[in-house]
């Protein structure tokens, strides 16, 4: 008996020992897996950010080919207004009139914006206008002589749709919108009128 202790003595020990053992590898086991995981994640951010900086560079590089496209070709187009603008002598009577004419018309379209029958009338002032451009820039171009130091009223009728139907579609457009934005207020206003009637109905069943 005394030989079977001290042989259960000596195993105790020793299986001790193989215990702490097997712990110290399972440690050093899930040491070595959270480092590689680690590694594995700094590897992918990594990855994830040169994505991303190739990304950004094509980016850069289709922006910057855009802008160059766009000032090229709006370089001809920003000449030729230019070279219009500085043909045109705005110092005669007629062009003041002219965009005085626009300025209070404008002005007029601002202050009755709350007057939508108005606002129609003067709608349709301006689309006719814009209609009967081609026969007053005929009706101009055979007169320029009797109010005019040159003859501005080319057969194509370029500046008379930039002086003289671009600002009333201009304004024509100010009115529409205007006019939308009254029927949307008219249309809340509807509706709220109509919750209020249905609220005041239920009310006085209930009562």
């Amino acid at each position: 008996m005394r030989r079977h202790r001290s042989r259960s003595l000596e195993v105790l020990p020793a299986a001790g020992k193989t215990g702490g053992f097997l712990h110290m590898k399972g440690e050093e086991k899930c040491a070595d897996s959270s480092t590689s995981q680690i590694a594995l994640k700094l590897v992918r951010m990594e990855e994830v950010k040169s994505a991303v900086e190739e990304h950004m560079d094509l980016m850069a590089d289709l922006i910057q080919k855009l802008s160059s496209e766009l000032r090229a070709g709006l370089r001809p187009a920003y000449d030729n207004f230019i070279g219009f603008f500085h043909a045109i002598d705005w110092k005669e009577p007629w062009l003041i009139g002219l965009a005085g004419f626009h300025i209070v018309l404008l002005l007029v379209t601002i202050i009755t914006r709350r007057k939508t029958n108005f606002q129609m009338c003067l709608f349709l002032l301006t689309l006719a206008g814009v209609y009967l451009a081609e026969r007053l820039n005929t009706v101009l171009r055979m007169n320029w002589k009797s109010f005019s130091s040159q003859n501005y009223f080319d057969p194509n009728g370029l500046f008379m749709s930039v002086l003289w139907s671009g600002p009333l579609l201009i304004i024509a457009m100010i009115i529409l919108i205007n006019t939308l934005f009254s029927l949307c207020y008219l249309i809340v206003r509807w509706k709220r009128a109509e919750l209020r009637h249905r609220a005041r109905i239920a009310h006085s069943k209930e009562e």
